[in-house]
């Protein structure tokens, strides 16, 4: 009897490979509680705020000769250009071809000008995560989010008309959108 109770041990330790699932959980919490881990997390959230912040800046003035481009190719089109007939056309961007598409997407097909503030929050939150900023982020989060809203909106009433042939959408989408629905 004691032999065949050694078997079926064995028997269960060699066919079980089932997932612990509770083991799992607590090991990933464990590794994302490492203070090193979230530093890295942090500087690496921190450098994309600072690249989309940089982005959206050259936008302001490499916007209008990136926008054909931009425009009429999408991402993977554009990074997978290839044509015998002509060249593969330049971004002038700062941040290159994907700093190019982030800002048209942000400015343009979002909230306008004042997404600019979502860098800035991008930042926040990855000083945070090194633990070098003590601000709350659910204010900062709430605040950025009433400044995207409400400045869309105010930018498309006043520079919508102001300057219509820029090939920057002051108030973005969003704001062109809710312009619309609070005239009709």
């Amino acid at each position: 009897m004691a032999k065949s109770r050694k078997r079926n041990t064995k028997k269960k330790s060699k066919n079980s490979r089932e997932i612990n699932w509770s083991q799992l959980y607590n090991s990933t919490i464990h590794f994302f509680k490492n203070e090193r881990v979230q530093f890295i997390i942090g500087v690496l959230t921190a450098f994309a705020g600072i690249f989309i912040l940089l982005s959206i800046f050259s936008f302001f003035f490499t916007g209008s000769s990136d926008s054909s481009i931009v425009n009429s190719l999408s991402y993977k089109e554009y990074v997978n250009y290839k044509s015998e007939e002509t060249a593969k056309p330049e971004i002038s961007n700062w941040m290159g071809s994907a700093g190019a598409y982030i800002s048209n997407n942000l400015v343009n097909n979002s909230f306008g000008v004042t997404s600019i503030l979502i860098p800035f929050l991008i930042v926040i939150i990855g000083l945070k995560a090194m633990k070098v900023s003590k601000m709350k982020t659910t204010k900062i989060f709430f605040i950025t989010t009433l400044g995207l809203i409400m400045g869309s909106i105010t930018e498309a009433f006043i520079f919508g008309y102001i300057s219509p042939l820029s090939h920057i959408k002051w108030g973005g989408t969003h704001g062109a959108e809710m312009e619309g629905k609070l005239y009709s």
